[in-house]
């Protein structure tokens, strides 16, 4: 919890001496990044723009990941899409839709807004064949010149993976919180079932006396009691709940929480999500998840007004760069997100909890490449085979990297 504490006390002590605390640097890349402080007001106008009153509205026109991929008609159209539409990988075939189950899954989904949607559709970056094109006559990448790049994103065109927790209908339901205190297992590895804390997510009451909860094997007998209207939720009908249960990884996570399938009735929480917007520099990472003592610690910092309602339960990180800010003990600056990354294993430059948003996604190139081992700081452009050369980067997107394949 200290690390970006240690940073906000250092630009308080440059702004006492007369220094500018927003004072440029130089950025890994050659490009320009201010301070600490300038990042988390930039993840939180980011997270702003998507936080609607109290829901989805703000992003329930956006895309699904199936709608992007789609072929013949159903992916031509523009039309308003149906929110939340498919979980992560459903585009794909059963083998690729597998690959996206864990051992501790969530209900994954991936939006992309207007912007986004159309440059990957008008120029064709959802067909493995297209890509196959560039890598022939494609733009050589500005940054990694032995590589080429796709036609990079329009500014300010923004990408959304949510991960959702199922909840019972009447009941209540289990959801365990990740603490900054959190120790990782032996190898790294941190995912939900392994935290020390759970709440009880009450659907049919208010917040009050503690319940005990039962979860992954472990009883709970006091659990705080959170009353569903505290998290952004959506309910969960009768088609909603057939798509996800046809997910091997919806399924898995449902009965994780549950104990049986979801049902019409039940509702969907929103735990955690990533938010990219693309700029002329490396774009803004902001991710963020839900926490019942949201105005505690570091990244409660610096929330704005302007985040309201249920949307300031949700603590957030951000990341501009790879390597700046650094941390306390000197190495590159660190931004994850527990749902999403803390499982990640240690391969040797650190677990999960010591990863970067930028770094992971700054190898996504075709043909499709493993993102990990987890790595750190300045990507390795001659060592990493993300970085092979005649590779085509893809926009920082690790889902054009890995164009699903047509189901039989």
């Amino acid at each position: 919890m200290a690390r970006m504490a240690g940073w906000r006390n250092l630009a308080r002590t440059m702004m006492m001496l007369g220094m500018a605390a927003s004072a440029i640097a130089v950025t890994a890349t050659g490009q320009e990044a201010r301070s600490d402080e300038e990042p988390r007001q930039r993840g939180w106008s980011l997270l702003a723009s998507v936080a609607g009153v109290d829901g989805v509205s703000a992003v329930s026109g956006w895309y699904n990941e199936a709608d992007l991929f789609g072929r013949g008609e159903a992916g031509r159209s523009m039309r308003r899409p149906v929110f939340p539409g498919l979980p992560i990988g459903a585009a794909g075939t059963m083998e690729q839709r597998l690959r996206h189950v864990a051992d501790a899954p969530v209900i994954t989904f991936v939006h992309y807004d207007p912007e986004a949607y159309g440059h990957v559709r008008g120029h064709r970056l959802y067909q493995a064949e297209r890509l196959t094109e560039l890598m022939q006559n494609g733009a050589r990448d500005p940054v990694y010149p032995h590589m080429l790049a796709i036609p990079p994103l329009p500014r300010g065109a923004r990408v959304l993976m949510s991960a959702w927790w199922p909840v019972g209908a009447g009941s209540v339901t289990p959801l365990p919180v990740w603490d900054p205190r959190e120790v990782a297992r032996p190898g790294g590895s941190n995912d939900y079932t392994s935290w020390r804390r759970v709440v009880a997510v009450d659907a049919g009451a208010a917040a009050g006396r503690a319940a005990p909860v039962t979860f992954a094997g472990r009883t709970f007998v006091t659990a705080r009691r959170v009353a569903l209207n505290r998290f952004i939720h959506l309910p969960v009908g009768r088609r909603l709940a057939a798509h996800l249960m046809e997910d091997a990884g919806a399924r898995k996570a449902a009965l994780i929480a549950l104990g049986r399938p979801l049902r019409t009735g039940d509702s969907l929480v929103l735990v955690a999500f990533h938010l990219m917007a693309a700029d002329a520099g490396m774009g803004v990472w902001a991710t963020a998840w839900w926490h019942d003592r949201p105005d505690e610690g570091v990244f409660a910092a610096d929330r704005p007004a302007t985040i309201r309602g249920r949307w300031r339960h949700y603590l957030m990180d951000v990341a501009v760069d790879p390597v700046l800010p650094l941390e306390p003990d000197g190495s590159p600056h660190i931004c994850f997100n527990p749902w999403f990354e803390a499982k990640f294993p240690d391969g040797g430059q650190g677990s999960g909890l010591k990863s970067n948003c930028i770094n992971c996604h700054e190898r996504a190139s075709y043909p499709p490449t493993e993102f990990l081992p987890v790595r750190r700081g300045t990507s390795d452009a001659s060592g990493d085979p993300a970085f092979a050369p005649g590779r085509l980067r893809t926009a920082r997107l690790w889902a054009l990297a890995n164009p699903p394949r047509e189901s039989p």
